[in-house]
């Protein structure tokens, strides 16, 4: 270490704690309770506070019995370790010390009063004293240390961790970690996490004194998170120039406090200078923790060469498997368990691999191990033996009980790496996870029960599998609201056992069930099914009825909903039965709901809308009309589905309207001429995500009858209907809307519905901040192109994961040329009524003359060009319709617009007429 490169006293005072760090800062990081509040509102692990006293009768009065056996007692503005009290237990006189004497309840009484007075204030002054919970540290690093807690205390400058070291309490320190007390200090290597030699009073150290035990060379666990930690901290705290002391815990690291002058000690703890670490990052701004710890690891790396376990693959608890069939590649959820020693195969994944015949071979044989039939079993073992997989038989006493399972050779891409491997087959249909591997298979790689689920290392998404892992890990249930089970579905494809609960019971249900989707119908466990087809029609509905109650009960683990859209009914049943409702509060969606607040954003923006005026009165028209020409659109401040607008066409036309009104206030706009569009987009914490522009099919009478206004039939998603310069600013607008909605809290799915005028331009017109009826066909699409849907981040945005992505690459993935359609017809007539003759759902041949049944599944990826889905509510016979309800939904990859983009094609119209015909009522 290079004179010149050492950091002393002065410069480190002058130069950096009082150049970096304003007052402010100082202030902040002085008082550690403050200090506590900011971490913990920013996300980051603290101890938790038991008691803080602030006048002397509060300790007088305070029950010390009302304590855990063990805490932590510490001044307020301390420093250097000192007036930091640890009791590890109670005795007969009173508590335990970490230094093994006895203190009774009036001396601890008498410490604390003594913090109170100010005796180990940093200023002097009177202070504020507090007791917290002890930390346990992990089993590792309890083994160096002498009854205390070690900790790690990591230099941070700019977000750059700089230098860090393992504190270790002593027999000399009294079980402190302070390295003046007596403490020793071992040095890691930033790069790798892993110790070098020990330092203290001047003197080096390779092994523990009065041990043998090696200092140098131990992998700290959890390094990388420790780095984040630190690096997070400082950003929290806002000072550029800090010291954070960090645990390891049972649970993971823990953030202790911070620290505004750091001592310098640590440079010969680690034989190397700070001075010349932080001349070389003066100059380098960096924006992001995670940036700061990666350059901190590349440029303070000691070990260049060093092949630790950072080097191997890192897996979680849970992953995505592709096992290689004899003519298909089948992915699959995976558990790691390496508390089992080898992998264990559902028959089905067997089955799906090409091993039909093998699978059923090993189904006798279980029955016949389970019937005890030993001719019967002796017969099959030597039958399956000539199966090339097969290697050997072993009995196995598990959760599924004894039995004889096969063991097949299997190959398998596991993390990105290739692997030959052994596995068990068995039944596992009614297990979470259909593949277990063990510790035979996972030695090869680092097993990181913190991957998915950690805030301190966010999970690279690149694709689906790595969603479907972080999901298959959410303790939480996950349940679609809905009235159809259709319109919530497609989650199943990524969400581990996620649910509906629909309120009508349909004639696709069956299909979508063998389709992997688990349905729960408030219609089918009632006996009062003629009540449920005449209530609303919403999600509102689902969550009141005593049916769902029920059913809630039954499952005994904590569920999340996916709704429509917020409410404070939903939320209210949600509260009573501890269920988190995937979307934002009420409140905020009513604020963004209402149609006024895009006329005001749009304004600020500078962004096109029809001139408006916002009605409280009939009165107010005279007074506000200013410029609106006729036709104009009358509005209610909020309504879904073109539900609550009505275009009027002269100004008698609209008095007689006003008059007649009963809710207030409206909002009257111009009408603009034009093709309706929509975009889809989604608010990711930094980024939005969005989809090309889809046409609105709206007001098509064939789909919802004559004199409707803005009422919406369905979207032709078909990307080259629309020239790329309206694409560009659809772009531009919903990229726009997007940040502004974020800034207003919101967060999730939310579309923009446009207007693409005969004169080029593109006008704003409404903002849905909510699921939309594009959801599931939207999704359908997006599955068929690879992609991760839009959903899922919705979906992980309201489950907090912590994950890092690349945004261009999934946006450029996002525009990429689409093509399908969806129309939904509604019931016509005037009065309810029930079907006589029905249709099945599933897939249909149509050529433009004849509809034909083909197969019952939802499958759009398959849909070959003259093929259809029908779905969605299909009325079977004894369906009850209510006017101007769905009757169905058809799902294409077919265009269904003419030419001017505003009605449907002739095959369309004609297919709906057939579709009509079919049905009797």
């Amino acid at each position: 270490m290079a004179l010149e490169d050492v950091l002393g006293v002065n410069a480190r005072n002058f130069s950096y704690i009082r150049a970096c760090n304003p007052r402010e800062v100082i202030r902040l990081v002085d008082n550690k309770l403050k200090t506590k509040r900011v971490l913990k509102n920013a996300g980051l692990p603290v101890p938790e506070t038991y008691k803080v006293f602030r006048r002397p009768e509060q300790v007088r009065k305070f029950d010390f019995k009302s304590l855990p056996n063990s805490f932590v007692v510490k001044p307020n503005s301390g420093f250097g370790g000192k007036g930091i009290l640890v009791v590890f237990g109670r005795t007969k006189r009173g508590f335990l010390r970490s230094d093994g004497g006895d203190i009774t309840e009036e001396q601890l009484k008498l410490h604390i009063l003594n913090i109170l007075e100010g005796t180990y204030s940093l200023s002097g002054l009177p202070d504020v004293a507090y007791i917290e919970e002890r930390i346990k540290p992990d089993r590792t690093l309890k083994r160096l240390a002498y009854r205390g807690l070690p900790d790690i205390r990591v230099i941070v400058f700019r977000l750059v961790p700089i230098m860090a070291m393992l504190r270790l309490p002593t027999v000399e320190s009294r079980g402190r970690a302070n390295l003046h007390e007596g403490a020793i200090g071992v040095g890691i290597d930033l790069g790798s996490g892993v110790t070098l030699d020990g330092f203290r009073n001047g003197k080096r150290y390779k092994v523990l004194p009065r041990s043998k035990t090696k200092l140098r060379g131990k992998k700290i666990k959890f390094w990388e998170e420790i780095l984040l930690l630190a690096s997070e901290a400082q950003a929290a705290a806002g000072g550029d120039f800090l010291g954070v002391d960090i645990a390891l815990t049972e649970r993971g690291p823990l953030i202790l406090e911070l620290n505004a002058r750091p001592g310098l000690s640590i440079q010969n703890v680690n034989k190397a200078g700070l001075r010349e670490r932080l001349e070389r990052l003066k100059k380098i701004g960096i924006e992001r923790p995670e940036k700061g710890v990666k350059l901190g690891k590349e440029l303070f790396r000691v070990y260049r060469g060093y092949l630790g376990e950072e080097e191997r693959p890192v897996i979680g608890l849970v992953e995505v498997v592709e096992f290689f069939g004899k003519k298909h590649r089948i992915k699959t959820l995976a558990k790691i368990d390496t508390g089992a020693y080898s992998c264990s195969l559902d028959f089905s994944i067997a089955k799906q691999m090409g091993l039909e015949e093998l699978v059923d071979k090993s189904r006798e044989l279980h029955r016949a191990f389970r019937e005890k039939d030993k001719v019967k079993i002796e017969k099959l073992q030597r039958e399956i033996k000539k199966f090339p997989e097969v290697i050997r038989f072993k009995k196995v006493r598990s959760s599924l009980g004894k039995e004889v399972r096969p063991l097949i050779k299997v190959k398998l891409r596991i993390a990105g790496k290739l692997i030959k491997a052994k596995a068990h087959l068995s039944n596992r249909r009614h297990l979470k996870y259909p593949v277990i591997l063990g510790r035979l298979t996972a030695r090869d790689f680092i097993v990181d029960p913190l991957k998915y689920t950690s805030r301190l290392r966010p999970f690279a998404v690149k694709s689906l599998d790595e969603v479907r892992a972080f999901f298959a890990l959410y303790p939480r249930r996950i349940i679609g609201l809905s009235v159809n089970a259709v319109r919530r579905a497609g989650p199943e494809k990524f969400l581990n056992k996620y649910l509906v609960a629909a309120l009508r019971k349909n004639t696709e249900d069956l299909l979508l069930g063998k389709e992997g989707l688990n349905i729960f119908s408030v219609a089918a466990n009632t006996s009062k099914k003629s009540k449920i087809e005449k209530m609303q029609w919403n999600s509102k509905t689902v969550v009141a009825s005593k049916e769902f109650k029920s059913f809630l009960e039954s499952l005994h683990s904590p569920t999340a909903w996916m709704v429509y859209a917020p409410s404070e009914k939903i939320k209210k049943v949600a509260t009573e039965f501890g269920a988190k409702v995937l979307a934002v509060s009420p409140q905020l969606f009513e604020r963004l709901d209402n149609k006024v607040f895009l006329r005001k954003v749009a304004s600020k923006l500078n962004l096109p809308a029809p001139s408006s005026k916002l009605l409280s009165s009939p009165a107010d028209w005279n007074r506000k009309k200013g410029k609106l020409t006729f036709p104009v659109v009358v509005q209610e401040l909020s309504g879904m589905g073109g539900r609550g607008s009505r275009m009027v066409k002269n100004k008698e036309e609209l008095v007689k309207i006003l008059a007649k009104e009963e809710k207030w206030p409206l909002l009257v706009s111009e009408k603009k001429e034009g093709v309706p569009l929509s975009i889809e987009g989604c608010v990711l914490k930094k980024d939005v995500f969005y989809l090309p522009p889809q046409i609105q099919v709206v007001d098509q009478e064939e789909l919802v009858g004559k004199n409707t206004f803005g009422r919406f039939c369905g979207h032709d998603f078909n990307s080259s209907l629309i020239p790329e310069e309206i694409q560009k600013i659809c772009f531009e607008y919903v990229e726009k809307i997007g940040e502004v909605l974020r800034r207003e809290g919101f967060k999730g799915l939310f579309s923009l519905d446009c207007i693409w005028a005969p004169d080029g331009k593109v006008y704003l017109i409404e903002l849905n901040p909510r699921l939309t009826g594009t959801l599931p066909v939207q999704l359908w699409i997006q599955l068929a192109h690879k992609q991760i849907p839009l959903l899922a981040w919705h979906l992980m945005g309201f489950l907090k994961a912590s994950y890092s992505v690349n945004q261009k690459r999934i946006q450029t993935q996002y525009l990429r040329p689409r093509r399908g359609a969806h129309l939904v017809l509604h019931y016509l007539g005037r009065k309810p009524a029930y079907v006589t003759k029905g249709l099945k759902a599933g897939v249909y041949f149509f050529n433009g003359r004849k509809l034909i049944y083909r197969r019952a599944d939802h499958n759009f990826s398959k849909l070959a060009k003259d093929e259809i889905i029908i779905t969605d509510g299909v009325p079977a016979k004894g369906t009850y319709l209510k006017p101007g309800f769905t009757l169905c939904r058809i799902i294409t990859k077919n265009s269904v617009l003419d030419k001017s983009l505003k009605c449907l094609n002739p095959w369309a119209r004609q297919l709906v007429k057939i579709l009509r015909a079919k049905v009797e009522l």
